[in-house]
């Protein structure tokens, strides 16, 4: 009897382990043949006022941190007033490793336009690599007066 329940235990444990998949980190950052996606580790405003607002002309310093194993194209920065995106710039790349933290530190301004007054701006960037690869950002907020 107690090898029999020892033999279900060990068949319901076997059970569940089938079920699990793990993430593999090389399927979502890595297409064959093609070489590597960019890897964004952190977005952020970088210059919020104490005020907790930004004024109509200000710009925003729209800092990414992030890395690369293939060679980096562009970046763009999308902004989204009033329900509309839109392409604010393209950049061409710049190189910004900082060693102590093992990764790109890069800051990409943004003015804000008249007809963000009262509302949040959403800015976000796409990082392209030479080999066409990209990823998406996700969004920071730049709340303005």
């Amino acid at each position: 009897m107690k090898k029999l329940y020892i033999l279900l235990t060990f068949g319901l444990v076997l059970s569940f382990a089938s079920c699990y998949k793990p993430t593999i980190w090389v399927d979502e950052n890595v297409k064959e043949s093609q070489g590597y996606y960019p890897v964004i580790q952190a977005v952020r405003v970088a210059n919020l006022p104490t005020s907790g607002k930004f004024a109509v002309g200000d710009v925003v310093k729209f800092e990414i941190k992030y890395w690369s194993v293939d060679p980096i194209a562009k970046y763009d920065l999308y902004a989204k007033v009033a329900g509309t995106e839109k392409l604010f710039s393209s950049t061409p790349y710049v190189y910004s490793y900082k060693p102590e933290i093992k990764a790109e530190l890069i800051l990409l301004d943004y003015t804000v336009p008249q007809e963000a007054a009262g509302t949040t701006v959403d800015l976000k960037v796409i990082i392209t690599n030479e080999n066409g690869l990209t990823r998406t950002s996700a969004v920071a907020k730049a709340p303005v007066q």
